[in-house]
C-alpha cells in the first residue's frame, strides 16, 4: 500500500515496499547530499532572526556554519558564523545584565535560554573554532543555571526535567570548581530521588527515558570519576546504549510511515542520522542502509524552495534552526556524507 503523498509541504512520504537505493547508488546520493547541504549553508548565509538560542536561533545557525566551514575551507562561512557568534555574546551580556534586576524575564534554560548558549560557546572553544575564556563569559550568570538545574531534577514534567538533565551536560563540559559542585549535588539528590520509591514520576521519565540518561551519565562520569560511579546510579549499570540498542526491523518498518516532522528533533532527519550514528558506532551495514534510505527521501521531499516545511514550537512552515530546522539536516547531512564522528550531537540527547 502506498501512502497518500504530500510533497508539495513535505509532510507524508511516498513510500512503497520497493527500496528506493535501488534508483540511486550511495555514490550519487552522497553527491546530491553534498549540493544541499550548499545550499542550506548559502541559505543560512543570508537568514535573519531574532531568537539566539542554541536549538531555534543564531546560535545553533553559527554551529552549523562553523561545522560547514571547517569541511569547505570558505572563509566567508567562517566570517558569517563569528559574526553571529558576536551577536550572541552581545545577546548574552544584556540578558546577564537584565537578570540582576527582572530575573523572571531572563530564560535561563538549554533549548530557549542562556545555557544551551553557553554550552555551544564552551563546545566552539574546545573544538578550536573561537577563542575566549568561558569563565570569564558565563561566571556572573553560571551559579542561576545550576539552582535551575537542580531545582528542576524535581519537577513533575518532562519539559524542565529534561532541562535540569541539558543543564548537568553544559556542567559536565566545564572545568570550573564551581561546576563541579553543583554537579556533586546535582548526584546527590538524584541517588536519593532513585531511593524514594513515592517519587512516580521521577520513577517512571527513568523508565522511558533510560537510553538518552545513560548518555548523560557517562558524559559525567568520565568528567568526574571522583563524584560519581557506575554503582551509584541504577539506570547506568544496565548500561543500554542510546545509538545501538534499536530493535532494527521496527526501525525499518517505521520509515513507511515517517514523515519530514521536526528536522533532527523527531521524524525522517531523527531517523537518518541516529542509523548513521549506530553504523558508525557498530559497523552493522543495515543501520547505514536505513540511514541511506531516509536521507534520499528527505532529499526526494522537498518543497518549491528546495527546502523543507517542519513542525516547531506550533508552526508548520520553513525553519532554520538546530533541532527543527535547516542548520540541524544540514548537520546531520554533513556527518553522513563526511563519514566522521560527532561531538556536537550531545546537545541533542535532551530533545
Amino acid at each position: 500500500m502506498i501512502r497518500e503523498e504530500r510533497n508539495q509541504h513535505g509532510m507524508y512520504l511516498n513510500l512503497n515496499n520497493s527500496d528506493m537505493m535501488n534508483s540511486i547508488t550511495p555514490d550519487l546520493l552522497r553527491r546530491k547530499a553534498s549540493e544541499k547541504i550548499r545550499e542550506i549553508a548559502t541559505e543560512l548565509y543570508t537568514v535573519h532572526t531574532d531568537d539566539y538560542s542554541i536549538m531555534y536561533g543564531k546560535t545553533g545557525i553559527a554551529l552549523f556554519l562553523f561545522y560547514y566551514w571547517r569541511w569547505k575551507k570558505q572563509n566567508s562561512f567562517y566570517k558569517k558564523a563569528a559574526m553571529l557568534i558576536s551577536e550572541v555574546f552581545v545577546e548574552l551580556s544584556k540578558q546577564i545584565h537584565l537578570y540582576k534586576n527582572e530575573p523572571a524575564d531572563v530564560d535561563l534554560s538549554f533549548s530557549n535560554g542562556l545555557c544551551g548558549i553557553g554550552w555551544c560557546i564552551n563546545h566552539l572553544i574546545e573544538n578550536n573554532f573561537i577563542e575566549c575564556d568561558i569563565q570569564d563569559t558565563m561566571c556572573m550568570i553560571d551559579a542561576a543555571i545550576y539552582r535551575k538545574m537542580t531545582n528542576d531534577l524535581h519537577a513533575e514534567n518532562r519539559a524542565d526535567f529534561m532541562d535540569a538533565m541539558a543543564i548537568s551536560v553544559y556542567a559536565a563540559g566545564r572545568t570550573d570548581r564551581l561546576s563541579k559542585e553543583y554537579l556533586r549535588r546535582f548526584v546527590k539528590e538524584w541517588i536519593e530521588l532513585e531511593n524514594c520509591p513515592e517519587k512516580a514520576f521521577f520513577h517512571r521519565f527513568i523508565v522511558n527515558n533510560k537510553e538518552r540518561i545513560t548518555c548523560i551519565w557517562d558524559k559525567i562520569i568520565e568528567k568526574h570519576p571522583d563524584i560519581i560511579s557506575v554503582s551509584n546510579i541504577s539506570c547506568v549499570a544496565e548500561k543500554p546504549s542510546l545509538y545501538t540498542g534499536f530493535d532494527i526491523h521496527k526501525m525499518k518498518d517505521s520509515i513507511s510511515i515517517l514523515a519530514i516532522d521536526s528536522g533532527l528533533a523527531k521524524g525522517l532527519t531523527s531517523t537518518g542520522y541516529k542509523a548513521n550514528k549506530a553504523y558508525r558506532i557498530t559497523g552493522n551495514q543495515v543501520f547505514m542502509g536505513i540511514a541511506e534510505t531516509c536521507f534520499g527521501k528527505l532529499l526526494e521531499n522537498t518543497t518549491d524552495s528546495g527546502f523543507w516545511y517542519t513542525a516547531s514550537r506550533g508552526l508548520w512552515r520553513s525553519h532554520n534552526g538546530l533541532a527543527n530546522g535547516l542548520a540541524g539536516i544540514g548537520l546531520a547531512l554533513l556527518v553522513f556524507v563526511t563519514g566522521e564522528d560527532t561531538i556536537w550531537d550531545e546537545c541533542l540527547l535532551t530533545l
